[in-house]
């Protein structure tokens, strides 16, 4: 396994991924099978635009064959009141017959080492509640909770 950053070609390859992942995360969620198809359908413009701002970041676990098998995304934020810059990470997710031998860990170190670069001070993520599986590769990783998340839809 490899870990590489995106490239425009990956564009199809990237958006299948995520749409698979937000099936995974669903079906987790729910207990019911689950088709997404929300990427493909409007993540196209975005992740073209997302590839050429240096403050966002796209990373690709592939295989031996260069097949894409996991992503992860984050972006830096600064933060006025400390004058320093944390990480968000965005979307992480290693496809199921991919998972174990470290994989996740690999993707994540990459990440890190991103943000390292940045001279970020610590890196955010959220999880849904019932991704159990998630938690527990993040607690492992070092990741603690320790905060409340609130959200507010906006309607259009």
């Amino acid at each position: 396994m490899k870990v590489r950053s995106a490239t425009e070609s990956d564009k199809s390859a990237v958006l299948e991924l995520l749409d698979e992942f937000r099936s995974d995360c669903i079906e987790q969620i729910t207990g019911k099978p689950a088709e997404s198809q929300t990427a493909r359908e409007g993540g196209a413009e975005i992740f073209e635009k997302l590839l050429s701002d240096s403050d966002y970041c796209i990373l690709l676990l592939t295989d031996s064959d260069s097949k894409i098998v996991g992503i992860i995304t984050g972006y830096l934020c600064p933060m006025l009141r400390s004058g320093e810059v944390r990480a968000e990470v965005e979307e992480f997710f290693v496809k199921k017959n991919s998972r174990g031998h470290d994989n996740a860990k690999m993707l994540m170190d990459v990440f890190f080492s991103w943000c390292q670069s940045k001279k970020v001070t610590k890196v955010n993520l959220e999880s849904d509640n019932e991704l159990s599986r998630a938690h527990n590769f993040y607690s492992k990783y070092g990741f603690e909770t320790n905060a409340t998340r609130f959200i507010k839809k906006l309607e259009y």
